[in-house]
């Protein structure tokens, strides 16, 4: 019997053929859809950071909350692992979104966090603390998110509006791997949860402090100043009290000082930061910038009043605040105080963002200064 090429031999090398072909077919088409959605997934990606940091800019100044900044980028870390958990597929275009996700910025949540955050019992909220959502509590980029979107005329077509991208980016980046049809329950129960806890962060009361200033430092010193003459003038506080100016231009420069002195700057870098802080703002303390720095550091008079004046009585807040309730009673003009309030808060973080920003390598850390910049205020105006 011939061993050459028959039909059988016809027959099955077009069977074997037609269905490699195939199969290569199918393999190139979802290949494409892959490649596709990884495209969608970037630019969906891009667009959801840059709308968030541009409103939270816009909201806030350019010292805006590093819970929108670095959150905007956990959130989509988040809603990955939350995927990839469902359906355990990896590959090398979900890699290189996630990889682009943390190049723009996670405040060291890194790779390793994201993997572990994909274990089925993975504490997500350790890991990315800013971006987590769950049935009754989401991480503080959706509380920030709140707050911002409380302060818009029509807060729910700006959510609206912000979110596209990131639903965007939930459907494009689950099709980068499987075909699953899971995804539309995966988005919609992420989206869901975000949207509740954005609701109770507009609906609650505003914190107490403030951890991020908008404007710029020298604006609040300003209308601290003219808040402060409505007080005096109001209340005869002028009369009463020895250079009551003093009193104000000490609180600030002492706040300035304690606040360039706790970095790892050289100390003639201190110096001519203060002096020159100082000279911007005009500040009335009766002596140079380098003698009043050199009296804090020696204990000296200055150090004295300022001590007095700025350290916590008890459960009382410090004395320039209860002589600024005294006067606010006095001149009928108890929002004056909390405007006060408010406008030292805004400086104090304010200025600590701007010397970040000037030495980012000068040794400033926000989340250490911030113990010491609320025991200066009361977290809100003293009770009558």
């Amino acid at each position: 019997m011939s061993r050459g090429f028959n039909m059988w031999n016809y027959m099955t090398y077009h069977l074997v053929h037609d269905y490699f072909k195939a199969k290569k077919k199918k393999k190139t088409e979802i290949q494409n859809f892959e490649v596709k959605n990884y495209k969608a997934a970037q630019k969906a990606a891009e667009q959801w950071i840059k709308s968030v940091r541009k409103f939270a800019e816009s909201s806030y100044g350019v010292h805006y909350p590093k819970e929108l900044y670095y959150g905007a980028t956990q959130v989509l870390l988040a809603v990955c692992a939350e995927i990839y958990r469902n359906d355990h597929t990896w590959n090398d275009h979900r890699k290189i979104l996630v990889d682009y996700i943390i190049n723009s910025g996670t405040d060291g949540v890194w790779f390793s966090d994201f993997k572990a955050a994909t274990g089925a019992d993975a504490d997500v909220r350790k890991l990315i603390p800013l971006g987590w959502v769950d049935v009754d509590e989401c991480g503080e980029f959706w509380t920030c998110l709140g707050r911002c979107l409380k302060k818009c005329r029509t807060p729910q077509s700006k959510y609206d509006e912000l979110t596209t991208p990131l639903q965007r980016f939930i459907a494009a980046f689950a099709f980068c791997g499987p075909l699953q049809s899971s995804v539309e329950t995966i988005g919609t129960r992420f989206l869901s949860r975000a949207s509740d806890g954005v609701e109770r962060a507009m609906h609650a009361p505003p914190p107490k402090v403030d951890v991020w200033g908008s404007g710029s430092s020298m604006e609040h010193i300003q209308k601290m100043k003219v808040i402060w003459d409505h007080l005096l003038n109001s209340s005869d506080g002028g009369r009463e009290i020895d250079d009551p100016q003093l009193l104000l231009s000490m609180l600030i420069g002492k706040t300035i000082t304690d606040i360039i002195m706790y970095g790892n700057i050289p100390a003639k870098d201190k110096l001519l930061e203060v002096e020159m802080v100082f000279a911007e703002n005009r500040l009335e303390l009766g002596t140079t910038a380098k003698e009043f720095v050199l009296d804090m550091a020696n204990h000296g008079e200055a150090w004295k009043l300022v001590s007095q004046m700025m350290t916590p009585q008890g459960d009382q807040p410090p004395m320039f605040w209860q002589i600024a309730q005294i006067m606010s009673i006095k001149g009928n003009c108890k929002d004056e105080l909390d405007n006060l309030i408010q406008e030292f808060m805004g400086f104090a973080y304010c200025f600590v963002s701007e010397t970040m920003k000037k030495y980012p390598n000068g040794g400033y850390d926000r989340e250490k200064l911030l113990p010491y910049l609320k025991n200066l205020m009361p977290a809100e105006a003293p009770k009558n």
